[in-house]
């Protein structure tokens, strides 16, 4: 039905696709190191070697700091700013699971 509607030159259009690449697991590996991307384990450990510079109660600080500061910021009218601040303990709670959980140092 296509054929019908498209001229001789249109036609060979779709002869001239390439065939479909096959991507193994192994290529990806290559291109990624190839192309200097960091794999998963570089990344966190470059993340531990950041934090844990940092206590584990500084994140939960953190996230009482930020409550207080939201509420803080809703009361005095500025919502829209508490509620971007009051966002932020879930964070800080989940960086804080997160190293208690994958830290290697501990």
């Amino acid at each position: 039905m296509i054929g019908l509607l498209l001229s001789p030159s249109q036609q060979g259009i779709f002869k001239k696709v390439p065939p479909r690449l096959v991507c193994t697991e192994q290529h990806k590996i290559e291109r990624i190191s190839t192309y200097g991307y960091n794999t998963a384990k570089q990344v966190q450990d470059q993340y531990f070697l950041i934090t844990d510079q940092v206590p584990g109660e500084i994140w939960y600080w953190g996230a009482l700091a930020s409550i207080i500061v939201s509420a803080t910021l809703f009361i005095i009218g500025k919502r829209h700013w508490g509620t971007f601040v009051g966002q932020w303990p879930p964070t800080f709670l989940l960086l804080a699971l997160f190293h208690k959980l994958l830290s290697p140092s501990k």
